[in-house]
């Protein structure tokens, strides 16, 4: 049945008159009329007692009229749930990026607002996680052409080799890349990690790199390096203050990497997803001109 008559009948059940009814719902008389007989043959029963234009629930009406009333108070209701929602929907963004001291620093940009925020870790199915509406935003040094996803470039970080002081590398004033090629590496296992984005220029630059040991994530790779056994490419502002690593000087190496925000095309237009964007560019931007 259709839920306007459900409307039709408990307003013209309401003002015992069909023309009063009809000018409440804004339609006309004879509409209405016509809705409500439609209505009782559906049910096969009569629903009023009809006095011309006036009219009263007969003992099948009163019957109907109670159980309309609970059906629009459940509707009401539900309506009013499904309203909540979606603003909960719209005020809530899902972003999924590396840990790192610049990531934290916009994580805390973006919780002092009024919005729901939620920051996940980035996953090797990041892609599939963002289109499939899992998440909402990811940071990643990871290029993709796919055209369901959108994406600008945040900043170019630039990334150095690292060390620990144990190192036969460590003491040397000059580093080559014949030499880096030598050492084995470590790097976080994922095909996002900088040692297979970069796996391109660095190859321009003579360096061959072997990875032989894969964390987690940066953590594990500093605690790797920090051993002695192992190099590892890391963003330079993203460092640590510590003893125990050194960045190896080599000359004429100079490798930046730009770090993306992704995002699904058809949420470009999405206000709360344009702040959110809004307010990571101008973050990245502040924070590596100096300005915070």
């Amino acid at each position: 049945m259709d839920i306007n008559l459900l409307k039709y009948f408990i307003v013209a059940a309401r003002t015992e008159h069909m023309t009063r009814a009809a000018e409440e719902l804004h339609i006309t008389q004879p509409s209405l009329t016509a809705a409500i007989r439609r209505m009782e043959r559906e049910l096969g029963y009569p629903l009023f007692s009809r006095n011309g234009r006036s009219v009263q629930l007969n003992e099948y009406g009163a019957l109907f009229y109670e159980a309309c009333l609970q059906i629009d108070g459940t509707m009401t209701e539900c309506l009013q749930k499904m309203k909540a929602l979606e603003k909960k929907k719209n005020s809530f963004v899902r972003l999924c990026c590396s840990s790192s001291t610049v990531n934290s620093g916009l994580v805390d940009e973006l919780s002092s607002g009024g919005d729901q925020r939620e920051v996940g870790a980035l996953s090797n199915q990041w892609k599939t996680q963002l289109k499939s509406g899992e998440t909402d935003f990811v940071i990643t040094f990871a290029l993709t052409q796919d055209t369901a996803l959108e994406k600008e470039v945040l900043c170019l970080h630039e990334i150095v080799t690292v060390a620990g002081n144990a190192h036969p590398l460590a003491g040397k004033a000059t580093v080559t890349a014949a030499e880096l090629s030598d050492y084995p590496f470590c790097s976080i296992n994922a095909n996002r990690a900088i040692l297979n984005v970069a796996s391109e220029q660095l190859h321009a630059y003579g360096i061959h790199p072997k990875a032989e040991f894969f964390g987690r994530d940066s953590s594990d790779m500093l605690k790797a390096i920090r051993t002695g056994r192992f190099l590892g490419l890391m963003v330079k502002q993203n460092l640590p203050k510590d003893d125990e690593l050194v960045i190896l000087p080599m000359k004429g190496f100079h490798l930046q990497l730009p770090l993306y925000l992704y995002w699904r095309a058809q949420e470009r237009k999405n206000p709360l997803q344009v702040s959110v964007r809004d307010i990571a560019r101008k973050f990245y931007r502040e924070t590596y001109s100096g300005k915070t």
